[in-house]
């Protein structure tokens, strides 16, 4: 494995004239094929499947996220680090916190190897697999579902887009929201 320098480590500045911090880039669109492999698992139309896929995407993002600074506090060793996203898209994990790269020892450098890498696992370790299950355990590839699929009620959670279907077989007809 190639040792991590001072010069690998990238950086993010929040303005044109802001400081660069470091960051590490953690783009990511979801698997390829996912809209297929939706309609061929659930025989769901592909504009639902396209709406799930979203919403798979967005909770792995999510979880990602939430993830994130524990893993920067665990790694970098720091309880007052903040981690968040930036860019366009929202591509750069950026640290707040740390010194600056320049004035960085070995150790340092080492550590941000190491919390580079977790990050990138993180995103890499994303399968489609995993975010199938998520879609089938939320409810997603329904007609009808939403983002957060069920709500409590007094006999327990019940699916938001199960709801709908007996609206709609009830004679009720499509939801509409103003």
């Amino acid at each position: 494995m190639k040792r991590f320098s001072k010069s690998d480590v990238e950086t993010h500045s929040e303005t044109m004239c802001g400081s660069p911090l470091p960051a590490v880039n953690v783009k990511w669109y979801g698997p390829r094929g996912i809209v297929d492999a939706i309609v061929d698992r659930f025989g769901c139309s592909e504009s639902t499947a396209e709406r799930a896929a979203e919403y798979a995407r967005e909770a792995e993002c999510e979880r990602f996220w939430e993830d994130a600074e524990g893993i920067a506090r665990e790694v970098l060793g720091d309880v007052s680090l903040r981690v968040y996203s930036a860019g366009r898209s929202g591509g750069w994990l950026v640290v707040r916190g740390l010194p600056n790269v320049a004035d960085w020892d070995a150790i340092a450098v080492s550590r941000w190897g190491r919390f580079a890498s977790a990050a990138r696992g993180e995103i890499d370790a994303i399968s489609l697999n995993d975010m199938l299950d998520n879609i089938d355990a939320n409810r997603w590839a329904q007609d009808g579902a939403e983002r957060y699929n069920f709500i409590d009620r007094e006999g327990g959670p019940v699916c938001i887009s199960e709801m709908k279907a007996q609206a709609r077989a009830a004679g009720f007809g499509p939801v509409v929201r103003n």
